[in-house]
C-alpha cells in the first residue's frame, strides 16, 4: 500500500536524474588507452558502479513511496562515503601516489578477514578461509608496497571522511554525512521521522516526507556528479562531457517544483 505518492515534479526529478545517470555511464565508459595499467583508476571505476547503484536505488524508494525517504538517507550515506572515497583515491595527480591511496583501501579488506577470522574464533564459530584470505591479501600488499616505496609513501590507513573532505576544500558536506549517519546508526535524531517533542508532550507519528525528497536528490547527485568529475579528469578522454547543460537544469528545476508543491504540506 503506497502511502504518500510520489507528486508529478518527484517523478520528473527522477526522470531527470536517471537521464544524468546515463550520462556518467556514457562519459566513464570513454576511457584512455592507459586504462588498467594503475590499480586506483580501476577500483575507482568500480566503485563509482556502486555510486550509481545506490542512487538508482534512491530513484526507485521515490518513485515507489516518499515515507521510504529514511531508507534514501542510508543509501545516501553510503553513495557519499563511497564517492569520497573514489575522490580521497584519485585525488593526487601522480600515479604512484594514487596506488599509495589504493593500497590502504586494499588492506580495509585485510583487516575485515582478520577480524571475521579473531571474532569467529572467539565465539566458537567456524572460522573457514579468513585467515588464509586475510594472509593473501597482506603477502600481495607486502610486495606491491615494497615496490611503491621506491616511488612514494605508503600510507596505512584511510582518513576519516572530515578529514577527506578537508582535503577537497569542503568540509562543510561533513554536516550532511553527519545527519544521515544517525538514520544509519538508528540515533535519536533518526527517530524523528516518527516523532514529534520530548516527554509528555511526545507524539508518536509520520510526517509528510515530500519537502525532504528535494535535499535526498541533491545529495545523491553530488555525491555521484562529484566521483564522476575526477574519475572523467584522471581516466577518460580529454574533452568528455557529464550530460549537457539542459540536463541539470531540469533536475534542479524539478526539485525547486517539488519543494514549492510541499511549501503547502505541514508537518503533522
Amino acid at each position: 500500500m503506497t502511502v504518500q505518492p510520489p507528486s508529478a515534479n518527484i517523478v520528473r526529478a527522477c526522470d531527470a536524474l536517471e537521464d544524468l545517470i546515463g550520462a556518467v555511464i556514457a562519459a566513464k565508459g570513454q576511457r584512455a588507452r592507459t586504462f588498467g595499467q594503475f590499480e586506483a583508476p580501476v577500483e575507482a571505476e568500480v566503485l563509482l558502479r556502486l555510486v550509481i547503484r545506490h542512487v538508482e536505488a534512491i530513484i526507485a524508494l521515490a518513485r515507489s513511496d516518499l515515507v521510504l525517504v529514511p531508507s534514501a538517507e542510508v543509501l545516501n550515506r553510503a553513495a557519499l562515503e563511497t564517492s569520497l572515497r573514489i575522490v580521497w583515491m584519485l585525488h593526487p595527480d601522480d600515479d604512484f601516489a594514487r596506488e599509495a591511496r589504493w593500497l590502504a583501501h586494499l588492506q580495509e579488506e585485510e583487516r575485515l578477514w582478520e577480524r571475521m577470522f579473531r571474532v569467529s574464533r572467539e565465539t566458537g564459530d567456524a572460522v573457514g578461509d579468513y585467515a588464509s584470505w586475510a594472509q593473501r591479501i597482506f603477502s600481495f600488499r607486502a610486495a606491491v608496497g615494497a615496490k611503491l616505496k621506491e616511488h612514494c609513501t605508503v600510507i596505512a590507513h584511510i582518513p576519516s571522511s572530515r578529514d577527506i573532505l578537508k582535503e577537497q576544500g569542503d568540509e562543510r558536506r561533513y554536516l550532511s554525512y553527519a545527519l544521515l549517519s544517525q538514520t544509519v546508526h538508528g540515533g535519536h535524531f533518526a527517530g524523528s521521522a516518527f516523532r514529534r517533542g520530548l516527554g509528555t508532550s511526545k507524539v508518536i507519528h509520520e510526517r509528510s516526507f515530500g519537502r525532504e525528497w528535494p535535499l535526498q536528490f541533491r545529495i545523491a547527485w553530488w555525491s555521484l556528479n562529484r566521483a564522476a568529475v575526477r574519475y572523467v579528469k584522471v581516466v577518460c578522454l580529454p574533452g568528455v562531457q557529464l550530460g549537457r547543460p539542459e540536463q541539470h537544469h531540469e533536475l534542479e528545476d524539478a526539485l525547486i517544483a517539488a519543494e514549492a508543491d510541499a511549501n503547502g504540506v505541514g508537518l503533522e
